[in-house]
């Protein structure tokens, strides 16, 4: 899944002011309810910071009791059964306690910048830079005593695996073979993994960068087109044929400016993993040729 293009911004500004915070994570849901697993929510000790687990019914006990139930700072998974028995009166119920949903949601709590932990947020940082899908497999429930709930595998295409406290060979080749598997398909899922020594329960999710979406132009009509694109979490990117002052100024939103040829700009769309191109130059002989050189691409 594309993890929210705000949640990850604040999690870099959080982790470079050195401000302690709390990651909230739904890592399961059985039933109805409003986020889906891999939702995120980030609070520090005195304030909410961005993201949701619900549509509002677990943030406020989120916020009361993370802190406290983090204390040994070691990751817990709570579990909020919304479910109502069918003799109860729903609406009163409904009303009383902020439920919309009638299901189980299973939320991990971690503290985020444990020394030795594998931080799923700076991996989706640098997924997101280099335009690159990655993959996180997180144990949320063990049966295994030397394996902790919150040991995790990552792995980010192209690159070597990350593991993290994970000591059953048996255990970690399954969690690294469906991590592959989730960078191949761009799905998160649930998964329970057996061995002679116990069972595990596991997220699996999928890390895939937001589309980044190419303006060829930079007329006055492109400007919200750039701000609509980034309002949605994409990354932005601006060409254009030459250089002016003012080009970086009006369009302030935007990841970057290129300048460059064709055959350049046709290496640099294809470097991404899900490329978007918007031609708006209002010159007929620019948008035949740049047209030409995106048929090219995978854009």
């Amino acid at each position: 899944m594309t993890i929210e293009r705000q949640i990850i911004d604040a999690a870099t500004r959080l982790r470079r002011q050195r401000e302690p915070h709390l990651i909230a994570t739904v890592v399961r849901v059985q039933g109805s309810a409003y986020r889906r697993p891999g939702a995120r929510m980030l609070l520090t000790q005195f304030r909410w910071i961005t993201g949701a687990a619900s549509g509002g019914c677990l943030e406020g006990n989120i916020g009361k009791q993370g802190w406290w139930q983090t204390q040994s700072g070691e990751p817990v998974v709570v579990t909020y059964d919304s479910r109502i028995d069918s003799y109860a009166d729903d609406g009163d119920l409904r009303s009383a306690f902020g439920l919309g949903c009638d299901g189980v949601v299973e939320v991990m709590l971690e503290r985020a910048g444990t020394p030795g932990r594998l931080d799923p947020l700076e991996l989706a940082a640098e997924c997101i830079r280099t335009q690159q899908r990655g993959a996180i497999v997180t144990v949320i429930r063990s049966r295994v005593p030397e394996i902790k709930v919150g040991a995790r595998v990552a792995v980010r295409a192209g690159g070597d695996p990350q593991v993290e406290y994970v000591g059953d060979d048996i255990l970690r080749t399954a969690m690294l073979a469906d991590a592959r598997a989730a960078i191949a398909n761009g799905m998160s899922s649930n998964r329970t993994y057996a061995s002679v020594r116990g069972s595990v329960d596991v997220f699996v999710e999928a890390i895939v960068p937001p589309p980044r979406v190419f303006v060829f132009g930079t007329g006055h009509d492109a400007v919200p087109v750039v701000h609509f694109a980034r309002n949605l979490g994409w990354d932005v990117t601006v060409c254009t044929d030459e250089v002016r002052a003012t080009t970086r100024q009006r369009f302030s939103e935007a990841d970057e400016i290129l300048v460059g040829a064709a055959a350049e700009l046709a290496a640099r769309i294809d470097e991404c993993d899900r490329a978007v191109a918007i031609v708006m130059n209002h010159h007929y002989d620019l948008d035949r040729e740049q047209l030409g050189m995106l048929i090219g691409t995978r854009a």
